[in-house]
């Protein structure tokens, strides 16, 4: 009899080392997840970025190859309201460039009922304001409609996992039954990493090399659409003749507040858009302070104290001039030119 049992163990024991070696692919996607909700409700994140980006416009007359463009970054977000604010130098267009003492600046802002965009970028500075709809809401939906907003704003940080589309990838990957854990794990510099391969969608194929000793964090991910796919969101398919290839790897990782975070990404991309025209980019990101559930309201987080006395507004169809946060109807014909000198 015992000699059975002992036969039985011993054949249960390379089914449970195979088990802890090869996890599923849902174990793998929640333990994921799990990591990302610690800190994603409530955050602020600091980053540097260097671009490295050539463009093939034709039809735009755009061509630039290898233009160097550099930012410093800033996301803010506490579940119904977000703010990014956004400082860049280098190469800015065809036409322009800045240097590091000229920055273009440009913020954006929901405050929970309110929409504020402002830069010194374009052509004039601006401001915008009643987006959503004002009152248009209320209760339970109004709070769940303002978590959407400020989450559109800042779902754009790229170490989040969304890949600039509105759904993060843990999402995405669950969404495909046939997504599979490879056998063998593989090294993403010194991080030993399960592989994860899906294609959640026609078209659509995701690659994402998980940490199980930091977090189960991504360490590296490769993303590939398809022919008329827009890899951003619904409704602008970039047509016949198209492709996206995006994938990004972890540098470095930091533990903060016993929650593994990733500080520090190489980024790159290739778009191929319909009649030829062509986007690539390697940016490096790196995260230079990451506060997980900070006090917003001590540190001012969601105020719009960045738009400068005299720039000028644009909302409900009318002009303004911002004046100690408030709107002041203008008086007058006054010209974009005029309010432009006077607020450079």
């Amino acid at each position: 009899m015992s000699k059975y049992i002992i036969i039985g163990l011993m054949c249960l024991f390379p089914l449970e080392i195979m088990a802890a070696v090869h996890p599923s692919v849902s174990e793998l996607i929640h333990k994921y997840a799990k990591t990302q909700d610690e800190f994603q409700p409530s955050f602020i994140s600091k980053m540097e970025t260097k671009a490295v980006c050539t463009y093939n416009f034709p039809n735009m007359k755009v061509h630039a190859n290898n233009v160097e463009r550099y930012s410093t970054e800033e996301f803010r977000r506490d579940g119904s309201r977000a703010k990014i604010i956004k400082k860049s130098w280098g190469w800015m267009n065809s036409s322009r460039t800045r240097d590091e003492n000229n920055k273009a600046y440009n913020s954006w802002l929901f405050d929970g009922s309110k929409f504020y965009a402002y830069g010194n970028g374009t052509v004039n500075d601006q401001f915008v304001e009643g987006y959503p709809g004002k009152g248009s809401l209320k209760g339970e939906h109004e709070k769940k409609h303002s978590a959407q907003v400020a989450w559109k704003i800042v779902r754009t940080e790229p170490f989040l996992g969304y890949f600039w589309a509105e759904k993060r990838v843990d999402e995405r990957i669950l969404h495909d039954k046939d997504a599979y854990v490879h056998n063998k794990m593989q090294k993403v510099g010194e991080f030993q990493c399960h592989v994860v391969t899906a294609k959640p969608e026609k078209g659509v194929q995701f690659k994402v090399w998980i940490a199980p000793e930091h977090g189960y964090n991504i360490a590296k991910f490769e993303c590939r659409f398809g022919e008329g796919y827009d890899p951003i969101g619904p409704g602008r398919p970039y047509g016949k003749g198209s492709s996206t290839y995006m994938a990004g790897t972890i540098r470095s990782f930091k533990k903060i507040d016993a929650t593994w975070v990733p500080m520090e990404m190489d980024y790159r991309e290739n778009i191929k858009y319909p009649g030829g025209h062509i986007q690539k980019r390697r940016i490096n990101y790196k995260r230079t302070e990451f506060l997980i559930n900070p006090d917003h309201e001590a540190l001012g987080s969601f105020l719009p104290d960045d738009i400068p006395n005299g720039a000028l507004i644009f909302a409900h169809g009318t002009r303004y001039t911002w004046q100690d946060g408030k709107l002041i109807p203008n008086k007058g014909n006054v010209t974009t030119d005029t309010v432009d000198k006077k607020i450079r």
